[in-house]
């Protein structure tokens, strides 16, 4: 029997040359066309709540993503009003992307939300990085929800106009949340 092709430790247990553990592990990113493990992924795929691969990078039928789905709804709700409506304009622009700066120790990082520039700034003004605070503050008050944390990994997932079909799904998701009048909380 070969070895699993990743570790190169066990044997392969699986019709893609892949050991057990191994198979659960890696995963493949439709959008960078190589194999993904959870320990060094690309911006495109992550593990959600239900320890399932997720993101517009896998493949599969993303109109059916509940979980990706419910957790954009529950990271909109999360957010002051008018987030929902300012990220559909950005995904629409095809400018949209997320850039994380994390320590591995300690705290502080630097978080940007790219595409939220037009319609909501004047442009002789200096652009306040509030949707960036906002969502670093929903993520603190809402760090035990594990659909807030799904809703934000699949955001990070989206990079400009590279994943179009987990855009326009996205897009049809948001809709949902600013039509139903669920965009926020009053705060």
């Amino acid at each position: 029997m070969d070895k699993c092709r990743w570790c190169e430790d066990r044997e392969a247990d699986y019709e893609n040359g892949l050991c057990e553990y191994c198979d659960s592990e890696v995963s493949e990113c439709v959008i960078c066309k190589s194999e993904e493990h959870i320990d060094s992924k690309c911006r495109h795929i992550f593990k959600d709540s239900e320890w399932r691969w997720n993101g517009s990078g896998v493949m599969g039928d993303y109109y059916d993503n509940r979980t990706a789905k419910v957790g954009l709804i529950a990271l909109c709700e999360a957010m002051p009003r008018g987030f929902a409506s300012a990220l559909f304009y950005a995904i629409k622009s095809g400018r949209f992307y997320t850039f994380l700066m994390a320590p591995m120790i300690g705290s502080g990082g630097s978080m940007t939300l790219g595409g939220f520039d037009w319609p909501f700034f004047h442009p002789h003004r200096v652009r306040e990085p509030r949707w960036e605070k906002e969502i670093v503050k929903a993520g603190e008050e809402h760090g035990d929800s594990e659909e807030v944390a799904d809703g934000y990994h699949w955001l990070v997932s989206l990079y400009k106009d590279e994943t179009p079909e987990a855009n326009a799904v996205t897009l049809r998701w948001l809709m949902l949340c600013m039509g139903r009048g669920t965009e926020a909380p009053k705060r």
